[in-house]
């Protein structure tokens, strides 16, 4: 399956993904 992401390799940048996906988790539960 292709990457969502043109550009980038969730599995590649593993540390840098993990850290942006618990930013915007953060972000989307403080909008709510």
């Amino acid at each position: 399956m292709a990457s969502p992401f043109p550009g980038m390799d969730p599995y590649l940048e593993g540390e840098m993904w993990m850290e942006f996906h618990d930013r915007l988790i953060n972000q989307i539960s403080v909008v709510e």
